[in-house]
């Protein structure tokens, strides 16, 4: 029994457990569908005094979460991660619904109450950037406090043995399942070509098991938000809350190149220059001077799954535009943006 049968019920079980876990009363009025995610479903609990809770129920999504002791292992491990981590929502507890009863985790699919992420998504930055063509001032200085909040996301060190195990978990569930589904973008042949290419990059990867910090695992735009006056926060990290930086940093700043992409077919120079910024400032607070050496194949696999048939719904064009770019992000050993920007 799950989230939709707290809502049924009107013993305002929700309301006390949250009340007892934040030691204040609480008192919930509305709860509303928000939709689908990566782990499952959420839902926004509203308080009278109109406070906002997100209330999110893992379930059977595939991706590792087919098994119930899948998904309470990574509703356990998302409450330690997240709120390790600087600018992530706070999750507050992890629950069951079972028997009119609201109690600890068991067998049944778990549920955790957390923050609500408030403010706009970065996605309406980039629109911004797309339809003025320029970089404004607004901009630039957003693009500085994300690179040095991702800094400071990376700023922990984490014990080398993780970056193996986030290895494993990145190859086996995002590498080798995506490949194995690229036609018809890709022929087999070329589907083959990037698999090998990948596996090139992991035996490179395990060598640099000392890079291992604190990271999100799932950064982009989508789970990156900024209030008005610049405030910053996150949402919906994954995986173990170790790895490689340049998973995150290399999502931001392929998202800048794909925005330009999608919206004009090319790169337009304020995007470039957005990228540029990005990871310039990033270096600069990060001291992280190794990390170029480590991007191509991490905005590689943010590539990979833009070209990927059906996980993104954009146009077969600019899939195939893209399976350009994958090609040439996998045989750079150094990020190389000019080479990148000649392929559109």
């Amino acid at each position: 029994m799950g989230i939709k049968e707290i809502i049924e019920n009107k013993s305002g079980i929700l309301s006390n457990y949250i009340s007892n876990l934040l030691k204040k009363e609480i008192k919930i009025q509305k709860i509303e569908y928000l939709g689908k995610g990566l782990h499952g479903e959420a839902y926004k609990a509203t308080t009278s005094n109109n406070e906002t809770y997100i209330v999110k129920e893992f379930m059977d999504w595939g991706l590792n979460l087919e098994f119930p002791e899948d998904r309470i292992s990574e509703a356990i491990k998302l409450k330690r991660t997240a709120n390790d981590l600087p600018g992530h929502v706070k999750i507050f507890g992890n629950l069951q619904h079972s028997n009119n009863e609201i109690k600890e985790l068991t067998n049944e699919n778990p549920i955790i109450v957390m923050e609500e992420a408030k403010y706009d998504e970065y996605f309406s930055d980039l629109s911004e950037i797309s339809k003025s063509q320029e970089l404004s001032e607004k901009a630039k200085q957003r693009i500085k406090i994300l690179a040095e909040k991702i800094a400071e996301m990376h700023s922990k060190k984490q014990p080398a043995n993780l970056y193996s195990k986030y290895l494993k978990d990145w190859f086996s569930l995002g590498i080798l399942e995506l490949t194995n589904e690229l036609k018809p973008i890709c022929t087999e042949a070329e589907a083959k070509q990037i698999k090998h290419s990948f596996l090139d990059w992991e035996h490179i990867l395990y060598k640099n098991s000392d890079r291992c910090k604190r990271i999100h695992g799932e950064l982009f735009p989508g789970t990156i938000k900024f209030g008005p006056n610049n405030e910053f926060v996150t949402y919906d990290m994954r995986r173990i809350g170790a790895g490689e930086p340049a998973d995150d940093v290399g999502s931001v700043a392929f998202n800048f190149l794909l925005q330009s992409i999608l919206d004009h077919k090319k790169i337009l120079p304020c995007f470039e220059e957005a990228t540029k910024l990005f990871l310039s400032e990033y270096i600069k607070h990060s001291k992280d001077n190794e990390i170029t050496k480590f991007l191509p194949v991490y905005m590689a696999y943010r590539c990979l799954i833009c070209v990927h048939p059906e996980i993104i719904p954009i146009p077969k064009e600019t899939k195939i535009q893209l399976k350009k770019i994958l090609f040439t992000l996998l045989k750079q050993k150094d990020l190389d943006l000019d080479k990148i920007i000649k392929q559109i």
